[in-house]
């Protein structure tokens, strides 16, 4: 019992540290949203195939809508596009049940069906080389140790990964690499000249104003921390590129 509860409040952190690092609000779930997650839980739907399906919502959101519409992005809008991306996962494991992929490719103990942990494994690795690149650009000369320790980090949650996954470990990756993205924005924050960071923060807040929310400082910081992602050209550190 106490490891299904564990098994269930990591799967349900997953998607909440999944949902809040890709929409224009650190907010967290509502017991609406909250109900939706235990549901895809119940309904036995796997964790990448919640993730493709949020990042399939929020493509199709933005196709048709102004960035702040994903102020208004709940889990009841990636409902649809969770399930469906569920039942095209159902059809592949059917027609494809034993050509996933080469189990040597993934590391040791991997089986035909860990498609998922070759996709990982490869993600992990890019955003570890494009990390590693960061650090030698003239921009973060000042960090530029700073840099390459997070390449670092992702380069031994790679190798972790391929070594052990036991229980909900792709969970667990994906709050990883939440916090590893957290300390990239840190780290180039620090880079931006005074004047720069000053300018930049001054536009965050007349856009948090865009929205009625010009008080509430954790989204000014995060609109802050888009504009830095944008000054540098970051590389999003999460499962796919939001």
């Amino acid at each position: 019992m106490r490891r299904t509860q564990r098994d269930r409040d990591e799967y349900l952190q997953g998607i909440e540290d999944y949902i809040v690092q890709i929409r224009l609000s650190p907010m967290l779930l509502s017991p609406k949203e909250w109900t939706i997650a235990e549901q895809w839980k119940r309904d036995e739907i796997p964790l990448m195939v919640v993730f493709r399906g949020i990042d399939r919502a929020m493509r199709s959101l933005m196709a048709r809508r102004h960035e702040f519409s994903k102020l208004r992005m709940t889990l009841s809008y990636c409902d649809k596009p969770v399930r469906a991306t569920f039942q095209s996962y159902l059809k592949m494991q059917h027609l494809f049940p034993a050509e996933k992929q080469d189990a040597a490719s993934v590391g040791a103990g991997a089986t035909p069906e860990d498609s998922d942990v070759y996709y990982v494994l490869n993600r992990l690795s890019l955003l570890a080389k494009t990390v590693n690149s960061l650090a030698e650009r003239s921009q973060f000369a000042a960090r530029r140790d700073s840099i390459a320790r997070i390449a670092q980090k992702l380069r031994e949650l790679a190798e972790k990964t391929r070594k052990s996954r036991t229980g909900l470990w792709l969970e667990r990756v994906q709050t990883r690499l939440v916090k590893l993205d957290k300390e990239l924005l840190r780290t180039a924050r620090g880079c931006l000249p005074s004047g720069r960071r000053a300018q930049l923060w001054a536009q965050a807040k007349k856009r948090a104003r865009e929205t009625k929310a010009s008080q509430d400082r954790s989204l000014i910081d995060y609109l802050m921390d888009r504009a830095v992602r944008d000054e540098f050209q970051l590389p999003v550190l999460g499962l796919f590129d939001i």
